[in-house]
């Protein structure tokens, strides 16, 4: 949400379940205005959720990240993230939050960032689910910016429910000055075992 160019986001994602946790690392290429790729860094995630069944449809987990980013997509090169994972799943219809703490491990400011997003989803039955999803940047949490300053987006989004690949794309739009006006959403992932694992993340 900190690039000031219009790209395209398209993370080349894998995943490793061990049970109940979800070891996931992505590579970051960004492609410009002008159809130009860029390397962006690479992220590694573990995700520790409540096995399913614990409940009949609310869903709890933890997200643990660790990023190294280029300075011109994010202000900090290093950084870590917390993002807690809440959500209710029924028959067709997901809900889920994420509030998510970023914390810079490098540059002058350290202060933790709130960055929340949510998503709402409907199961076609068709083997895909189109919904919305929310993206914010409120910045430090010690600080918060006027809203004019903050980054918030909303998108049209549609997944892949079935099939070899986790597939997620989408449209978003820059709700404040400080956004950028049109956003588009690429991801791919894909699971190196066999493991049926539930699809919490936003992504």
């Amino acid at each position: 949400l900190y690039s000031s160019m219009s790209l395209w986001h398209t993370p080349l994602a894998g995943n490793i379940w061990i049970r109940r946790v979800k070891e996931r690392w992505i590579r970051w290429m960004l492609v410009d205005s002008s159809g130009d790729a860029h390397w962006a860094g690479f992220k590694l995630r573990s995700k520790f959720v409540v096995p399913e069944g614990t409940w009949e449809s609310f869903r709890l987990g933890v997200n643990l990240e660790v990023a190294n980013i280029p300075h011109g997509v994010e202000p900090a090169s290093w950084s870590t993230e917390i993002r807690p994972i809440v959500g209710y799943e029924g028959r067709r219809w997901v809900f889920y939050v994420n509030p998510i703490l970023g914390f810079p491990l490098s540059g002058g400011h350290m202060t933790p960032e709130f960055e929340p997003c949510a998503k709402l989803r409907y199961d076609t039955g068709l083997g895909f689910g189109i919904g919305a999803e929310y993206y914010g940047g409120i910045g430090p949490i010690d600080s918060v910016e006027p809203i004019s300053q903050q980054q918030h987006y909303l998108f049209l989004a549609a997944d892949l429910l079935s099939g070899p690949l986790e597939l997620n794309v989408g449209i978003g739009y820059g709700l404040t000055e400080a956004s950028n006006r049109w956003v588009v959403k690429l991801i791919v992932g894909k699971a190196f075992t066999p493991l049926r694992a539930p699809r919490h993340q936003i992504g």
